[in-house]
């Protein structure tokens, strides 16, 4: 039976929030036969969000957003949620939907989700429609699987593609600490990465049971609570963008009770404070060029594709960098930071000393050291040995040994 629309009183415009939430558990069952996947979550709404203002509008369902990166097309959820409620309950009248977006996109907060829920809510209010929530739950379930968690509004275990929703009690006092890393990572890609991992057996990690979340939610356990995080996207995500694991390091180093995304080498340290600056204060970080070393800012995956190859190469094969990159076909500084991301130990110190990692590159040296260099090298020596010796670039001592051959070479043809 069609709800029949109760005009609100009044054309004063109604604002509502849109909260964030955060996911403390979220373990990955399998893929459903209707394309979905089957999961399990515990997700928590957070007092961080966006905010919606509902106006009446004569010329039907629009909406506006400060953000210019998030469509407002027929493709924007919270418009086909307004579409979808007008068209279930026979409502007639429009509605501008004024968006101030607060919830970084594609962040795994649910910004799209909840702003769905909020202006169902909201225009539920705004049309006078009956109290009875059973419509947008059902509404909610078709179009979307966090909606339904955002419609209830309080902490929830959710089950099935995320529309099965219980309440659970939660004690929880603690503050959440988020932090923005600067780009998005689409929902879409991560489960189809995890699928794929999953049929490779790359995903080893196994979950905590979610009945031990629940009672340090329960009993206000902090440390409890950090014990049994998980996130199935967690690995896919940490292998695409190394950065992350590096940011959760930084936080856990610095006091924060954090979960089981970062599988920690400790290179964050020297840069953690800017970080939590950056939380505080909203200034980006002033990354510099050494504490980029060994993240792979440009295509992580493409240095650790090569980087075998390059370390090899470079300190098996004793070739030069340019030589290496012409092998390789990529560029020269794709090679130096595929090798940098081979060597952590010495990205770290190179960073706490604030100096670029050394790489052996060639410098003008005293004479009395390319005579040392020839010594050792006559004496049977291997270059990497004297590099370590002597404290100089590989590069030069394979040069210096090149130019002993070219001179030997040259005294039997004479």
């Amino acid at each position: 039976m069609t709800a029949q629309p109760q005009p609100r009183q009044g054309t004063a415009p109604l604002t509502v929030f849109s909260p964030a939430k955060i996911n403390l558990y979220l373990r990955i069952l399998g893929k459903r036969p209707d394309g979905y996947h089957e999961i399990e979550t515990l997700m928590l709404p957070l007092g961080f969000g966006d905010e919606i203002t509902l106006r009446s509008h004569k010329d039907g369902l629009k909406i506006e957003c400060d953000n210019p990166s998030l469509p407002t097309d027929d493709s924007n959820l919270a418009l086909r949620a307004a579409r979808r409620l007008a068209e279930r309950c026979g409502v007639k009248r429009g509605a501008k939907i004024t968006l101030t977006k607060r919830t970084p996109l594609a962040a795994g907060l649910g910004g799209g989700s909840s702003n769905a829920a909020a202006v169902l809510l909201g225009l539920k209010q705004l049309w006078g429609l009956p109290a009875d929530d059973s419509i947008l739950h059902e509404l909610a379930a078709d179009m979307g699987s966090d909606i339904n968690f955002f419609l209830a509004g309080e902490a929830g275990l959710c089950r099935g593609r995320g529309e099965q929703i219980e309440a659970i009690p939660c004690k929880l006092s603690a503050s959440v600490l988020l932090v923005n890393p600067g780009f998005g990572i689409s929902t879409k890609w991560a489960y189809e990465t995890w699928a794929k991992a999953v049929v490779e057996s790359r995903l080893t990690v196994s979950p905590s049971q979610v009945s031990l979340l629940l009672r340090a939610l329960a009993e206000d356990d902090l440390a409890g609570v950090s014990r049994c995080l998980f996130n199935s996207l967690e690995a896919p995500s940490i292998r695409k963008f190394p950065v992350l694991e590096l940011i959760k390091n930084a936080m856990r180093d610095n006091g924060a009770s954090v979960g089981s995304i970062a599988h920690a080498h400790g290179m964050c340290r020297p840069y953690a404070e800017e970080i939590l600056e950056f939380a505080d204060t909203g200034k980006r970080p002033q990354w510099g060029s050494v504490k980029r070393r060994g993240v792979g800012r440009a295509n992580p995956n493409k240095y650790r594709e090569i980087g075998p190859d390059v370390v090899r190469m470079r300190d098996v094969q004793l070739m030069s960098f340019p030589r290496i990159a012409k092998a390789l076909r990529v560029g020269r500084a794709t090679v130096e930071r595929a090798y940098d991301n081979e060597r952590p130990e010495a990205v770290r110190e190179a960073a706490e000393k604030g100096q670029k990692p050394r790489r052996g590159r060639f410098t003008r040296l005293p004479a009395k050291v390319f005579q040392e260099i020839r010594k050792l090298l006559s004496e049977g020596m291997k270059p990497p040995e004297v590099t370590k010796q002597l404290g100089c670039g590989v590069s030069t001592v394979c040069r210096e040994r090149l130019a002993m051959k070219d001179e030997a070479n040259g005294d039997q043809a004479v």
